[in-house]
């Protein structure tokens, strides 16, 4: 019988002395009851600013993909090295794989662009494709990896 997982992402007090994302699994029961059994929770293990996730999901491998954003330039550690550095000294969106067993596979957020971006939703379909929605700020040019870049076009939120 395989587990099905629940996911919470939330925010606690942890690395920062504000608020820092926190993911925890539960088995199928834990939404049916008070019963449930926790599977794993993770947390950042070290950043300079505070952090947090407003959507998990997973894929039928049981991977979990959390979405959100870290505060700052500084550089958050979501695992032993597996670190992201964002560009804005405001908000940048963070989009961070677990593996089924917890284990952090890599993190993501912006290569480019100095106003806020945040990551709200995370979805994934039946291939594996991962999609984040959020908003950038600005009328200015965000990177997201090699090649993937988006221009915003007002000065406010896009």
């Amino acid at each position: 019988m395989k587990l099905r997982q629940i996911l919470i992402g939330i925010f606690i007090l942890a690395s920062f002395s504000c608020y820092d994302a926190l993911e925890e699994v539960y088995d199928e029961a834990g939404r049916r009851s008070n019963s449930g059994t926790a599977l794993w929770a993770r947390s950042i293990i070290a950043g300079t600013s505070y952090s947090g996730f407003y959507s998990v999901t997973s894929d039928p491998s049981g991977n979990v993909y959390a979405a959100g954003y870290q505060d700052g330039t500084g550089t958050y550690t979501y695992d032993t090295g597996v670190s992201a550095a964002g560009t804005s000294s405001t908000c940048n969106c963070v989009l961070v794989k677990y593996n089924n067993s917890g284990t952090t596979q890599w993190a993501r957020t912006v290569t480019a662009g100095n106003g806020n971006s945040i990551f709200y939703s995370v979805i994934v379909d039946s291939s594996g494709n991962v999609y984040a929605a959020g908003f950038q700020g600005g009328a200015i040019t965000y990177s997201y990896g090699i090649g993937v870049s988006a221009a915003g076009t007002s000065s406010n939120s896009n």
